[in-house]
């Protein structure tokens, strides 16, 4: 009797102590999943707040960028000579709102124009940026065809046996990066060359006062130095109207950099300006 007593009172001893085991760990998981939720829900706030951060500090770097091309446009024709903004790609730095830009201005009759220049300049220029003698010749033959109407020879049929998906526009090129899709020319070459290009000149010359190094060894004209008086800066009395300049500007705040391009003709009358590109 005293055996099988004690067995019982073991038995109904031992229950609490199990269902008490598992309220603990029930706990232990609710308290773990709480935490969970809040690490979760400070996560969400923390991306939340970091995400309007970077909003807000795009907006800023955006209207800073916007500011800096309409300074640029209003710098380009100051009627002020010694307050006009260089326009041969020199950069140099303003302050927006309080932020750093670094902004640079090219006049395009500086550039070498894909369109109007002849053979031998292109040739010069795409020699200065790199294209072997040996492949100069056809090089120079497939730009001249891309962009003519009529070229002297159908090379379409040397882009499809290149296995190229395209063929030549034989009309005006768009834009300098459409050059990128000539036969023959390759990364390195387009990007020497691309800064003395343009197609936005019209015209087969240069303005040497405000051209870059490149533009100039196109024409086999020295480069002048840079620091000589008024170089760069377009004189009084010159006819802004139905001139085109590229403008870009970059600034880094917040360890990301942002960047406008910008390509503007000056005009006369209600509109100061037309906007040809922006990027």
């Amino acid at each position: 009797m005293s055996s099988g007593g004690n067995s019982r009172r073991s038995r109904r001893s031992s229950k609490p102590r199990a269902d008490g085991g598992w309220a603990l760990i029930s706990v232990l998981w609710t308290v773990a999943i709480l935490a969970m939720l809040a690490g979760a829900v400070e996560a969400m706030l923390l991306s939340s707040a970091a995400l309007a951060q970077r909003q807000f500090e795009r907006a800023e770097a955006e209207a800073a960028l916007d500011g800096a091309v309409v300074r640029a446009v209003l710098g380009i024709g100051d009627n002020r000579p010694e307050r006009r903004w260089r326009v041969d790609g020199k950069a140099t730095t303003i302050a927006v709102n309080g932020l750093p830009v670094a902004v640079s201005v090219q006049d395009q009759f500086g550039l070498v124009d894909l369109n109007t220049a002849d053979g031998t300049v292109i040739g010069r220029v795409l020699a200065g940026a790199g294209a072997k003698a040996e492949d100069l010749g056809r090089l120079i033959e497939h730009v001249i065809d891309w962009r003519s109407m009529y070229p002297a020879r159908r090379d379409d049929a040397d882009y499809r046996e290149a296995g190229l998906a395209w063929r030549p526009r034989h009309g005006p090129f768009q834009s300098v990066a459409e050059l990128q899709l000539v036969l023959g020319m390759t990364p390195e070459i387009f990007r020497r060359a691309a800064p003395a290009l343009t197609v936005y000149s019209g015209r087969p010359s240069i303005d040497p006062l405000v051209a870059p190094a490149q533009a100039l060894q196109g024409f086999s004209l020295d480069d002048p130095n840079s620091d000589t008086p008024g170089r760069g800066v377009l004189p009084a009395g010159t006819v802004l109207d139905g001139r085109t300049f590229a403008i870009a500007a970059q600034l880094r705040i917040g360890g990301h950099t942002y960047v406008r391009s910008a390509v503007v003709m000056l005009g006369d009358g209600p509109r100061p300006y037309v906007v040809l590109s922006w990027q």
